[in-house]
């Protein structure tokens, strides 16, 4: 491998990483002992039901968990395709974890024990 390949060789590559309503495909190298991003490539804009939900959104899955009396990490709510939540691991007083699924308006559609 010459010097010019290997710097233009990507130790990772990372596609489809979302950020905000958009994703990238991006390339990190080492150098010198350090990780750069090289390259940073524009993927598109995020389909619908794709990426995080919103601050809002989760705060009213939040609000909807606590009149349930249960809780969960914010980082389990995933958004599902037609709007709709899949909310892991709700843990709630009544005992239990369960798997929730919500619609676009917040209604459960779906709740699983684990």
């Amino acid at each position: 491998v010459t010097e010019a390949e290997q710097e233009t060789d990507a130790l990772f590559e990372l596609d489809d990483v979302v950020c905000r309503a958009a994703q990238y495909d991006i390339k990190i190298k080492k150098e010198d002992g350090k990780h750069y991003v090289f390259s940073m490539i524009y993927d598109g804009p995020l389909e619908a039901g794709e990426g995080a939900p919103t601050a809002d959104q989760i705060a009213k899955i939040n609000a909807m968990l606590a009149e349930m009396q249960c809780e969960m990490d914010d980082d389990d709510i995933e958004l599902e395709d037609g709007g709709g939540f899949e909310l892991d691991d709700v843990i709630c007083a009544e005992g239990g974890q369960f798997d929730i699924d919500l619609d676009a308006d917040f209604n459960v559609i779906g709740r699983r024990a684990e």
